[in-house]
């Protein structure tokens, strides 16, 4: 701060003139920026500087640099705001009046104005440079800017109206802009409304305007209430820079929310409402309140949702905005928000309080482990996943505990929380999938907590419905104020409507009493009915919600008519006074008759004269018979079982009992119902019966189906009886969850009760726990690639399941439990997940292809993942995956057959066994009793017995080995044949497959008492005898074909019996379908299968793939299967260590003696990536199968097709001219398919005929066209048949180790044209993410047997799996073995260069930084004696270091290492340097390359240099003031043996534009840049009792300089 003072100058002591030069200085007189603006224009990725030159800075001053376009503060002097990433600010120590901005990287959003100004004075003292960036795209075309309703609503008056929309016409604007009146009145109103939100500067700065119109463009801070008459001739434009904004500049972002979570801020935003597609990134804005400038941070991940701004000082109040940023400029900031910075909560007492609140609560002792705060933060743990389940009753109540009993609902809205997560914070823990999708959310959920403790109010105590106030259409409900409960609290009530997905709540406030009445309810309705307290800040989550149900609307009761019942009932006239008590005493001789002629209605009269009431009571006093106790307690609809005629004799009796029950006991309760289901329970609801006397209670009863089936059977199993109620509801508790149960209601009063309501049947929940149809027994995967693509994923989810494990991704999701289930292709991971410690019992289904819905449990279980992918991965190539051809041969009434083949994988080298899975008709899971598992060791051929009949039954087979075992082939549903099916035989003549247009006789025996046949066809008789017979079968003949038999049996009863056959017919063969089992990644040692099957019986199935022969040894045709069931026929290809040649177009050719029926199918790569190697093995050249297989002529194929294609044959026979037809079929058969481009470039091949060498037939419209090839035919078959002799064989040998920071592959050369090898090729994968990243080979030279990565991306952990081919110009080797290395930890190679100047007893060392990518923690330099195997080491961090006080006249051996996180590298070729004695003479500097040092020093010019050295720093520094050189270097060394210490980088030595200081460039500048750092050049002490000078440190206890050397560099 400065005082004027009024004083003359010959008054004016010495201190006040100093005193008032400083105070002109500091307030900006004599301040200059000089330099000139610069327009620079670099391409993406470069780095640009911008200086600033400023003269005459006030001590108190500082320069600030500025991004215009954005709004943002970069620097503040040498304090950096924004991210050190991209900006650093530079001032060369010897110019410390500049303040150079350097921007790193730039992108296409950092394109716009850098203002460069002194504090406090930015409009009258500042520089700004412009930067372009290259090859930018396009700006969207301006929009007409329309902001007509701001300006109405702003106030801006008529004149200036069409100023607030562009369409205006431009002359009219500018006499608007003329006319000053208007201007100066509305300016200001018009642009604040025409900037929209968006920040201009860049516009308004490139336009021309100054520096006080330029606020104008970017915001309104300072601006309000300012004179701005000089810009109303820039309104026009400003205007057009507003207009241009409109399609460019984001709007700024919404619903922008901050909170605190300890000592970090979590800010969360929404994207702008304009222009939000353009957002290229977003920056958060923050400061301490009371700073002037904020810093920034970029978030570079647009759809990320919320931001955590770590390190806030507690206490403190920190300022927020945000700005969204596009390629064209920046939006204006968004609202400044204040976020407290408190101390943090105290955990301990915050856990207490919630173990006290789960005790209130009831909470079961074995789950108080949930009663945890800290596990809200972080969503659970997998350890509580087998914990869950036991817990589900109580999850909810302690939930609500963890959350302090608030209702955080607002909290959570203001941060942006989804919708469908917002029950998380009002107590609602509602296991589901969208629970998983919310647990990201949880830190900000915290939060909210964490903010409302100790300010939200407690929940009310005691909640309930006052007794006897449930009415048709009202309710009470009461409670008791909370122990805390404060003046300005009060409550609120709410209801709302249960058993529906009804989500609003009807409320009413309470500010006095604590007990209110909900009127106009709806009658017989359940309703849900909560009380919460709440103060100005929130409220409490209620103490529990409760649940009513209304009564029924009352009805008035008319006085029972039995007489009106019976005709109701349907009951005769001349029957209706059995419906008199009167008539009914009479005699019985009188009655007799009419009751016998009523009899069919005496059930409906008997129920009309009881009521439906329970008269047993009554009847057992009168001494009722107990064979007629029956008529007592009948209920309407049931049968009577009672001999009504026998028990006419208590006739009176029982009319008596009817009419004294009717005036005193209840009837029953009707309309029983459902009103609510549960996982654990089920509200039940009935209506109070329609007249009789008053019910005191109801009294309800249930029992579980299962149980009920034993009562209903005379089994002991009682009904479970609960407590009376006079309510028409109950909730029934403590049930077992996904289970049916019957219930029934009677109504009671003093006098007895009623007979039972109807029986009702309910069913609850299932429990979202429990894991729901564990396997999908019609559909277990086993091949990963069928399974992803047949599950309906999304593309980019399909792409994820197929080619990696990275599942956890937000799209993905919601399948990633089926995405896991793909992964285990096929096999049963479970016993390695049980391996992994502590491994969840609850996770463990993960780790089988068990189909389920995502659950509480599973959201745990995902942390898991990676354990699990480990396990399938390991598995791959161990456990074998289920057999194949599964299938039922043979059924009969008692047993089932069963046959299958080997596994496609991992059963050929180990021996497999396998079981065979029996499930029963009423088995769901493998676990059920009853289901059976038998093992049957290694045969092929399996048969069940002692089944029972006609009964259903579900088997499957699954294989295992040493390694583990696969999960069951796909389930095949039998039902077993009838009992007496095994007492048919039947007879076909011819038997076995019959040919079509032959005569067929099916003859049908049953048992000798047989006395009815017939025979069945498609549902239709066929014949009625016991034989069936055709003249001249069809191919529509074949079929099913049933016999049945009606006999009488010993019983002497009629019995029918059926058994079936199935006619198979022999005709041309009919192609069914063809497909792939299991698509492959090529090049990875697998095999797949191909199958085609036909009807039609075809002797002979053959394969081609693209329309050639298979010739390679790794085809094999198995043999063909008949399956005379069903009349079908199948043939398995199986192709052995798939590769990349092997995809194509496979054909299935099935022939017999009716001629031949064909199918296609192709075989393509799922699995693109770089190109892979060729197959281990190499076609035979001999080409006659191949001519054969493409149906090239017999005479054209011995004249051409021998050992190789001989197109010089047609040529020199006329006789075979004709053959030339065959011409495509001759070069795709020698050309053996492999891909010889370069040798047939080499033997000058046109390239209308190259794709010959690949293997393929050029495009052509006319066959004539490939004549023109037949001249390259001759060079395109040699080039095949070179490769045969020529190309190098397999590299041997293949392995690699972990060598310093990388993989070095080994290999012994090819036995086989080893000489003739041009290059190598390496490949290798990362694993096990193999599928989605692979690598490109990399070459080695001819000579080469190793080569080490190019591994850029290498870390720790990481295992990798390759192999080596050679290759020549004749070919490609196969592919050589596999090799596997996994990465233990990584080291740098050694250091290079090292070289050491020897300065009396002391050595100066530098060496160059190791050419790697790990960080370079420090580095160790080893010296000792040379004659000593002992050597020292020191740790250093900088790749320079002075040995000091060696002994003189002695020789050291020095080596360096540089050290890694995981420890220490290769050290570097030692030097030897030769310390001088006292009386030598220094000569020379140490090279590494030769290795010794020949020279020595006096001791007396070290201290001599270190002296000039000190007089140096304090000219060229004043003062030792630190000022950033960017990459500047001073260095000492001795660069000629003949001379001394020399220093080099001083000025003038290399001066140029870019160097104007002309410092020298030193020689380790370009080895040392951006490798040190060093402090400010002063004298402090350090820690160890040593005196540092600038970096260079002598050890005062020793006299030995032990860190740094003399050499000095400063980072910017």
């Amino acid at each position: 701060m400065c005082v004027k003072w009024t004083v003359t100058m010959l008054q004016m002591p010495r201190l006040v003139l100093i005193t008032l030069l400083a105070c002109i200085i500091d307030s900006g007189l004599g301040q200059q920026i000089t330099g000139d603006s610069q327009d620079v224009t670099v391409a993406s990725g470069s780095l640009v500087t911008f200086r600033c030159t400023v003269n005459n800075l006030g001590p108190t001053q500082k320069v600030v640099w500025q991004f215009v376009d954005h709004n943002v503060t970069i620097s503040i002097g040498q304090d950096l705001q924004a991210s050190s990433d991209k900006y650093n600010i530079n001032s060369p120590q010897d110019a410390t009046n500049q303040w150079n901005l350097i921007i790193y990287k730039v992108q296409l959003s950092d394109r716009g104005t850098y203002r460069c100004y002194v504090q406090g004075l930015m409009e009258s003292l500042y520089l700004n440079h412009h930067l372009s960036i290259s090859n930018s795209p396009t700006a969207p075309p301006p929009t007409e800017l329309d902001v007509t309703d701001c300006c109405v609503s702003s106030g801006v008056e008529t004149c200036a109206l069409p100023m607030c929309r562009t369409v205006t016409p431009i002359m009219q604007m500018a006499t608007i802009a003329g006319n000053s009146t208007c201007m100066e009145n509305n300016l200001v109103k018009v642009l604040k409304c025409a900037q929209d939100g968006r920040n201009h500067m860049g516009c308004c700065i490139r336009s021309g305007l100054s520096p006080k119109c330029q606020r104008l463009c970017d915001g309104w801070g300072e601006a309000e209430g300012a004179d701005f008459s000089e810009c109303i001739l820039s309104a026009l434009a400003l205007v057009q820079c507003f207009k241009v904004g409109q399609s460019t500049l984001p709007s700024p972002p919404t619903s922008v929310s901050a909170i605190s979570i300890k000592t970090q801020i979590v800010v969360s935003w929404k994207p702008p409402l304009e222009n939000a597609d353009l957002v290229d990134h977003y920056k958060i804005q923050y400061r301490k309140q009371g700073q002037q400038h904020f810093k920034a941070i970029n978030v570079s991940d647009i759809a990320e949702e919320y931001h955590i701004i770590p390190g806030m000082e507690q206490n403190s109040v920190v300022e927020i905005r945000v700005i969204a940023v596009s390629q064209y400029g920046a939006s204006q900031p968004s609202n400044l928000l204040e976020v407290m910075i408190r101390e943090p909560v105290n955990v301990g007492q915050k856990f207490m309080e919630v173990k006290d609140c789960c005790a209130s609560k009831s909470v079961n002792a074995n789950c108080l482990e949930f009663c945890d705060p800290t596990l809200l933060y972080y969503g659970g743990g997998p350890h509580l996943a087998d914990k869950l389940l036991p817990c589900y009753t109580d999850i909810q109540p302690i939930y609500q505990c963890v959350l302090g009993q608030g209702n955080h609902t607002p909290c959570c809205d203001q941060m942006n929380i989804p919708s469908k997560c917002l029950p998380l914070c009002s107590g609602q823990y509602i296991l589901t999938w969208d629970l998983t999708a919310c647990l990201q959310y949880m830190p900000i959920i915290s939060a909210c907590v964490d903010e409302g403790a100790g300010v939200l109010p407690s929940s009310p105590k005691n909640t309930h419905i006052v007794p006897g106030s449930i009415t048709h259409n009202a309710v009470t409900v009461a409670w008791s104020n909370p122990d805390d409960f404060a003046l300005g609290q009060y409550y609120l009530v709410a209801w709302r409507q249960s058993g529906t997905d009804n989500l609003y709540w009807q409320t009413a406030n309470v500010t006095l009493g604590t007990q209110y009445m909900i009127t106009g309810l709806d009658a017989a309705t359940i309703y849900d009915i909560s009380v919460s307290t709440v103060n100005g800040k929130g409220s409490s989550l209620p103490e529990v919600i409760l649940v009513i149900v209304t009564d029924d609307e009352p009805v008035a009761s008319k006085p029972f008519n039995e007489t009106e019942c019976c005709k109701k009932k349907g009951v005769r006239t001349e029957c209706l006074q059995l419906c008199s008590h009167e008539f009914r005493i009479k005699d019985i001789n009188a009655i007799t008759g009419t009751a016998i002629a009523c009899f069919d209605a005496i059930e409906e009269m008997v129920y009309c004269s009881s009521d439906g009431r329970n008269h047993s009571e009554c009847c057992k006093r009168e001494g009722i018979s107990s064979n007629c106790l029956g008529l007592c307690t009948l209920k309407p609809d049931e049968p009577l079982t009672v001999n009504f005629l026998s028990c006419l004799l208590y006739k009176d009796t029982l009319s008596k009992c009817f009419e004294t029950g009717r005036a005193a006991l209840p009837k029953s309760p009707e309309a029983i119902t459902v009103m609510k289901r549960d996982v654990t329970s089920l509200t039940v609801r009935w209506s109070a019966p329609t007249g009789g006397p008053d019910i005191k209670f109801y009294s309800v009863q249930y029992i579980s189906s299962q149980q009920y089936k034993d009562w209903t059977n005379g089994r002991s199993s009682n009904w479970t009886q609960l407590s009376k109620t006079a309510d028409t509801f109950k909730t029934i508790s403590n049930l077992t969850a996904d289970s049916i149960y019957m219930v029934r209601v009677y109504a009671g009063n003093d006098d007895g009760t009623s007979l039972s309501s109807s029986l009702l049947t309910a069913s609850t929940l299932p429990n979202p726990l429990d894991k729901e149809g564990q396997i999908n027994w019609e559909a277990v995967w086993q091949n990963r690639t069928h399974c992803c693509q047949s599950n309906n994923f999304s593309k980019t989810c399909e792409d994820k399941c197929v080619f990696s494990y990275d599942f956890e991704t937000p799209e993905c999701l919601p399948d990633v439990y089926n995405m896991m289930m793909c992964a285990t292709d096929g096999r049963n991971h479970v016993p390695c997940c049980q391996a992994i410690p502590n491994f969840p019992v609850s996770c463990e289904h993960f780790c089988s292809a068990q189909v389920s819905k995502l659950d509480a449990v599973d959201t745990l279980c995902l942390k898991l993942i990676p354990q699990i992918i480990a396990c399938f991965t390991e598995g791959q190539g161990l456990i074998p995956p289920p057999p194949e051809q599964v299938r039922v041969t043979a059924y009969t009434s008692d047993t089932i057959t069963v046959e299958w083949a080997t596994p496609i994988a991992n059963c050929n080298g180990t021996r497999c066994e396998y079981l065979v899975i029996l499930m029963p008709e009423n088995a769901e899971q493998l676990t059920d009793p009853g289901v059976k598992y038998i093992m049957v060791g290694s045969q092929l051929k399996f048969t069940l017995a002692n089944l029972q009949s006609t009964s259903q039954y579900k088997v499957s087979v699954l294989a295992r080995n040493s390694n583990g075992e696969s999960l069951p082939a796909p389930f095949i549903t039998v039902v077993t044949r009838q009992p007496g099916t095994n007492l048919i035989t039947i007879s076909q003549t011819p038997p076995g497959v019959v040919p079509v247009d032959t005569s067929l006789k099916l003859v049908c025996t049953g048992p000798p008492s047989s006395f009815k046949f017939a025979w069945i066809r498609n549902k239709q008789s066929i014949s009625e005898t016991s034989q069936y017979s055709s003249s001249l079968l069809k191919q529509d003949d074949e079929g099913l074909y049933t016999c049945k038999v009606n006999y009488t049996g010993s019983d002497g009863m009629a019995h029918e019996i059926e058994r079936s056959i199935f006619v198979n017919i022999k005709y041309k063969p009919d192609p069914v379908t063809i497909g792939v089992t299991r698509r492959v990644l090529p090049g990875m040692n697998v095999d797949t299968l191909l199958y085609c099957q036909f009807r039609g019986f075809p002797d002979v199935v053959s394969w081609t793939k693209d329309s050639q022969a298979l010739q390679k040894d790794s085809y094999f045709v198995k043999q063909l299967l008949h399956n005379t069931n069903n009349g079908t026929t199948t043939s398995e290809l199986q192709i052995r260590d798939v590769v990349t040649e092997d995809f194509g177009n496979y054909t299935c050719k099935g022939t017999n003696s009716f001629g031949s029926g064909m199918i296609t199918e192709g075989f393509d790569n799922d699995f693109p990536g770089p190109t892979l190697p060729p197959s281990n093995t190499t076609k035979s050249t001999h080409v006659s199968d191949c001519c054969s297989a493409r149906n090239v002529s017999e005479e054209c194929r011995d004249q051409i097709c021998t050992y190789a294609v001989d197109i010089n044959t047609i040529i020199t026979n006329s006789n075979l001219y004709h053959c030339l037809a065959f011409f495509e079929d001759y070069i795709i058969c020698g050309a053996d398919g492999k891909d010889h481009s370069v040798c047939c470039e080499t033997q000058g091949v046109n390239d209308f005929c190259m794709p010959f060498c690949k293997g393929q037939v050029p495009a052509h419209e006319e066959k004539w066209e490939l004549a023109l090839c037949v001249q390259h035919s001759e060079p395109i078959i040699e080039c095949a048949i070179n490769a045969i002799q020529y190309s190098p064989s397999v590299p041997m040998d293949v392995k690699a180790n972990v060598h310093e920071d990388s993989v070095v592959v080994h290999w012994t050369p090819p036995s086989l044209n080893a000489d003739k090898v041009l290059k190598y090729e390496v490949y290798n994968y990362r694993q096990p993410s193999m599928f989605m990243d692979p690598n490109q080979p990399q070459n080695a030279g001819m000579h080469s047997s190793r080569l080490k990565l190019d591994l850029p991306n290498i870390k720790k952990g990481d295992t990798y799996l390759g192999w080596v081919i050679a290759e020549n110009h004749f070919g490609v080797s196969p592919r050589s073995n596999n090799y596997t290395v996994t990465v233990n930890g990584l080291v740098p190679p050694k250091p290079t260069n090292l070289r050491g100047v020897v300065a009396g007893n002391n050595v100066t060392l530098t060496w160059r930084k190791p050419p790697t990518s790990l960080a370079i923690k420090s580095y160790s330099i080893f010296y000792g004696d040379v004659s000593s195997t002992q050597s020292k080491k020191i740790t250093v961090e900088r790749s320079v270091y002075i040995l000091m006080g060696l002994s003189p006249g002695m020789s050291y051996s020095i080596s360096v290492a540089a050290v890694s996180e995981d420890g220490e590298g290769t050290r570097s070729d030692a030097i030897v340097v030769n310390i001088p004695g006292m009386a030598e003479i220094p000569m020379a500097q140490t090279d590494g390359s030769t290795g010794t040092v020949v020279g020595v020093v006096l001791g007396i010019v070290f201290f001599i240099a270190l002296a000039v050295l000190a007089v140096f720093f304090i000219k060229r520094y004043g003062h030792f003031k630190s000022k950033d050189l960017g990459n500047t270097n001073v260095a000492f060394e001795n660069p000629q043996y003949s001379q001394g210490p020399k220093v080099t980088g001083l000025p003038g030595e290399d001066e140029t534009e870019n160097n104007p200081y002309g410092y020298g460039r030193m020689r380790e500048e370009s080895e040392l840049a951006h490798e040190s750092s060093y402090q400010d050049i002063q004298p402090s002490m350090n820690t160890h009792g040593r005196t540092s000078f600038d970096n260079m440190t002598y050890d005062t206890n020793s006299g030995q300089g032990v860190d740094n050397p003399a050499m000095l560099k400063i980072d910017n």
